[in-house]
């Protein structure tokens, strides 16, 4: 399974845990091990520690904070017009775990 970034908001692909929100499917399994790519590149594998379905007006605040690096307004925007996501719509969110953390 490859799960490929366009930008690394937040620096997140620089650390050891991270998330990804995107539009829901079942295609993501909880210790599936991924290789993660940042624009069809490889940069590491990380294996899926955690997923979570909810609508994504229900993603909070702290959430958008953390997975965009952006105030929650502009974390919206970006969902809405760049991923096409809608505010009813649901989403997942998975936790991803680095594997073979380098010194950062």
């Amino acid at each position: 399974m490859i799960i490929n970034f366009n930008e690394n908001y937040n620096n997140k692909l620089n650390s050891k845990y991270f998330t990804t929100i995107r539009k829901a499917t079942y295609k993501y399994n909880v210790e599936e091990i991924c290789e993660i790519h940042l624009n069809n590149e490889f940069l590491f594998n990380a294996q899926i520690v955690g997923k979570r379905f909810d609508y994504f007006f229900n993603i909070t605040t702290f959430e958008l904070y953390l997975d965009t690096g952006m105030p929650a307004g502009e974390a919206i925007d970006l969902f809405v017009n760049k991923f096409n996501i809608k505010q009813d719509e649901v989403v997942i969110m998975i936790l991803l775990k680095r594997i073979k953390m380098e010194e950062v």
